[in-house]
């Protein structure tokens, strides 16, 4: 659940979307399917940030598959969220990052 308490968002990883859900007038409507890439990535945890306050700025998902982390921009629209990719990470450490010898 984003901040606001409206909108919800279910991390589908059999199909490689994050649907994002209008629980407005408890109406509970699929309001927009975000695709996550590549294929088979598997989106698992998502995360609004920041948290607590009114809205978020960000959306964080974590790929169980390929072990990735995706971070979009997060825009409220009138009845939906607008998810804009922002920046892919690999969660596996290069060797770099710790000074081991290759």
């Amino acid at each position: 659940m984003e901040p606001s308490g409206r909108f919800y968002v279910t991390n589908n990883l059999g199909t490689d979307t994050l649907l994002v859900i209008d629980s407005k007038d408890d109406a509970w409507e699929v309001v927009n399917r975000i695709r996550v890439s590549p294929a088979g990535c598997g989106p698992r945890h998502g995360a609004f940030y920041p948290q607590g306050g009114e809205k978020a700025t960000h959306y964080m998902v974590v790929c169980e598959n390929q072990n990735l982390v995706h971070v979009y921009s997060i825009a409220y629209a009138d009845s939906m969220l607008e998810f804009t990719p922002v920046q892919t990470v690999s969660t596996f450490v290069s060797p770099s990052c710790y000074n081991i010898p290759k």
